[in-house]
């Protein structure tokens, strides 16, 4: 998925806080995201920058400063118009931020409130990047199917197809127990039957 796909994808779904979202659609979003406001800062604060600079020149020379002073009012005005919008616009993005990062944290088979992590102080945000990072499941999981890439839906193998690991349960040194291994009753039936057949 691509940073237009992912961006559209993304601000389509700004509430939504159900499903899953790829690694590739929630890090093309944020990148987009960071970059937009960095633009937007630069061109909202830009023309600042030579009437602030004419100012502190005439302060330093005595001068009278209210001619500075009476364009510095009008910059302002017209930036603060510009700052509105620029937060108007902050807002409605970092709530499409959120929803992205819960569903992210849905894909890694994560709630939706580990998106509280970052509260913690140091270690907050560096615990949800690596959660974000982390890859997603292959195949369902409880927040639903794998996201779709732009080619259509990812080749995947659902949990219940996969081989179960043999995991020991129990006291260390119990017998290996091939009935835990079992998944449906017609296996536990075949391993009757060879049983009875010994």
């Amino acid at each position: 998925m691509g940073p237009i796909q992912a961006t559209a994808s993304c601000v389509r779904k700004a509430v939504t806080f159900a499903g899953r979202a790829s690694r590739s659609e929630f890090w093309w979003f944020m990148l987009v995201f960071f970059v937009a406001s960095f633009i937007a800062s630069g061109v909202i604060l830009l023309p600042l920058v030579p009437v602030i600079g004419d100012l502190a020149a005439l302060e330093q020379s005595g001068l009278p400063t209210a001619d500075a002073s009476r364009r510095l009012e009008g910059v302002l005005a017209g930036t603060a118009r510009n700052y509105f919008i620029y937060l108007t616009f902050s807002a409605v993005f970092w709530v499409v931020s959120i929803s992205a990062t819960v569903r992210r944290l849905h894909d890694t088979d994560r709630s939706g409130w580990w998106w509280w992590v970052q509260a913690v102080p140091f270690v907050g945000w560096i615990i949800l990047l690596i959660l974000t990072v982390a890859p997603g499941d292959d195949g369902h999981n409880r927040y639903g199917a794998p996201p779709t890439s732009g080619k259509g839906r990812k080749d995947v193998t659902l949990r219940a197809d996969l081989p179960r690991k043999t995991i020991p349960k129990g006291l260390p040194g119990e017998p290996y127990n091939p009935v835990n291994e079992l998944t449906t009753t017609e296996e536990l039936r075949a391993l009757r039957a060879s049983r009875m057949a010994n």
